[in-house]
């Protein structure tokens, strides 16, 4: 075990402290680093603070940020620190240390270096007087005790699997956030903008400018191009309402379909009724039933697109599993939009309170059954949508507001911070957190994301009571008017979704995974009691396994 030690001084070429004056802000320019983009070593800038040219040169005269370098924060909270990556040009902002490590250091090492428990309880304690500090002096900072490891190797080796555990658990995140925003931007297609219906529109407009010739070009070379949309066709049509004879010879074609094509009997009638109707186009004595068919198959295509991001050509070569769902989900939106008081809405939907398909939870749960991993206050919710962390402390109550997984929960407290989680696990939350059911099993994930707009916080805002702490009206939010579809689009939105949120929560559990590996590894491979090696063999982590 080592019981080497370096003076934090002693490895780094500059310590510079942050110029004690508060920025001048702007809204846009040059990146300034806040406290607030630190957090666990990772450097957060999703909701980045800017000001001028003028003053940023004011703030790197004595150094300028460089990649590599390591921001501490002295000050609420302290202790935090953070890389500068490369292509970022920035300036510190207030309460922070830019450490930049000798070229004969290495600088991952002396990153980790600065979470390990060793270094953590130096910047709690103030140099032995037993009491808690609320900021680092300088002096005191440059006097930390690093703990060294008995060759440079070495410590370039163990930083980098600690490393290699952060950038797996960095990847996972940004998939989840990934998928957070793929939801969030069909939702804003589907249910705001209204794309699908729009390009029912566009594509109707279309259809009846084109000639016979064009609208027989275009159906047989769509038929050559996929079966699935024979069988589109065929079902179409026989909806329309064919003849007797011709529903007859169409039977077995519809069997065909309901079944999925198994045998070769299926295919067999597929392959008449189709060519009866390739017939009919090519008589030019176009039937309605098959002229209808035709159109509303023209205009499901047009949405498949609109959903899918795809044209027509790249739609034939979707796994077949893939396209007949994406078609089914296409065919669920209406073909025209109609006035109503709030402006156009897709037929068949409304405008109507969030009342009509959500309610507040009132059942409890006993305090002696949470700990601090199931409870959420509005201390543990985090801003910008970002979820919950661990609470710092239970009440002192034998009940608490109960939510089981499902419910969204969102901060009733300042608005403005826009807290929202949707519940994964049973625990319990304060009075000041809502806890808000779907009145639809099926409707959770579209009402999670109906929430989630920045359009609903905002009405929070601006229908809340108190000035100097705004807190939503219980009633009010249950009055807020919004677009609501009919039930299987709205089936259709979570199934899609339910699919990223899968992902996402194997995502969070794998971070735990990672998380509590990096954080029993660090301390242990920072005092020498393990190596690279031994990692290996008594963690069964592999370090090569871990390259993405």
């Amino acid at each position: 075990m080592s019981a080497d030690f370096s003076t934090l001084e002693s490895m780094c070429e500059l310590i510079v402290d942050c110029p004690h004056s508060t920025p001048k802000w702007t809204d846009s320019g040059v990146i300034v680093l806040r406290n607030q983009n630190i957090k666990n070593g990772v450097l957060d800038l999703s909701s980045p603070s800017y000001t001028n040219e003028k003053d940023y040169e004011k703030r790197v005269k004595r150094a300028v940020p460089k990649r590599g370098d390591i921001v501490f924060t002295r000050e609420a909270p302290m202790g935090d620190v953070c890389k500068i990556p490369s292509d970022l040009r920035c300036c510190l902002g207030q309460r922070q240390v830019l450490l930049r490590p000798k070229l004969d250091i290495s600088g991952d090492y002396l990153f980790w270096s600065l979470q390990s428990p060793q270094v953590q309880e130096q910047i709690s304690w103030n140099e032995g007087t037993g009491s808690t500090v609320s900021n680092v002096r300088i002096p005191v900072l440059k006097a930390l005790n690093i703990p060294r490891l008995d060759s440079l190797t070495s410590e370039v080796k163990t930083a980098k699997i600690l490393s290699d555990l952060a950038q797996k658990i960095q990847i996972n995140r940004q998939i989840n956030q990934t998928l957070e925003s793929m939801a969030q931007a069909i939702f804003q297609s589907w249910f705001v903008d209204f794309d699908p219906v729009k390009a029912k529109i566009a594509a109707r407009e279309q259809w009846q400018i084109l000639t016979d010739d064009q609208r027989t070009e275009w159906l047989n070379e769509l038929l050559d191009t996929q079966d699935y949309f024979k069988t589109c066709l065929l079902e179409l049509t026989a909806k329309a309402g064919l003849s007797d004879d011709e529903n007859v010879q169409l039977d077995s074609s519809l069997d065909f379909i309901s079944c999925r094509g198994q045998g070769p009997e299926g295919s067999e009638s597929l392959g008449i009724g189709f060519n009866n109707l390739r017939k009919e186009w090519q008589s030019k004595k176009v039937g309605p039933a098959l002229q209808s068919a035709s159109e509303t198959l023209y205009l499901n295509i047009a949405a498949m697109t609109a959903i899918s991001s795809r044209d027509e050509t790249s739609l034939a070569d979707m796994p077949a599993d893939e396209f007949s769902q994406l078609y089914k989900t296409a065919s669920l939106f209406p073909e025209r939009l109609v006035e109503s008081e709030l402006g156009e809405i897709p037929e068949g939907w409304r405008f109507d309170e969030l009342r009509k398909i959500a309610h507040f939870s009132a059942e409890r749960i006993d305090l002696s059954e949470l700990t601090l991993e199931s409870y959420v206050s509005t201390e543990n919710m985090l801003e910008n949508k970002k979820g919950i962390t661990i609470a710092s402390s239970l009440p002192t109550v034998k009940t608490v507001p109960k939510f089981e997984p499902g419910q969204i929960l969102i901060s009733n407290i300042r608005p403005y911070f826009m807290k929202i989680w949707l519940a994964s696990f049973v625990g319990g939350r304060s009075n000041d957190v809502l806890g808000i059911n779907s009145k639809e099993p099926e409707g959770i994930q579209y009402l999670y994301n109906l929430l989630y707009q920045d359009r609903f916080f905002n009405f929070m805002m601006t229908t809340s009571k108190g000035a100097k702490m705004p807190r939503g009206d219980k009633e009010a939010i249950m009055s807020w008017i919004c677009v609501q579809p009919t039930f299987d689009i709205k089936s259709a939105y979570s199934e899609i979704v339910e699919k990223f949120v899968e992902i996402i929560v194997n995502k969070k559990k794998e971070n735990g995974n990672l998380e509590n590996a990096r954080d029993t590894l660090l301390p242990k491979l920072l005092s020498g009691e393990l190596d690279v090696s031994s990692l290996t063999e008594l963690s069964g982590i592999d370090p090569a396994a871990m390259d993405v």
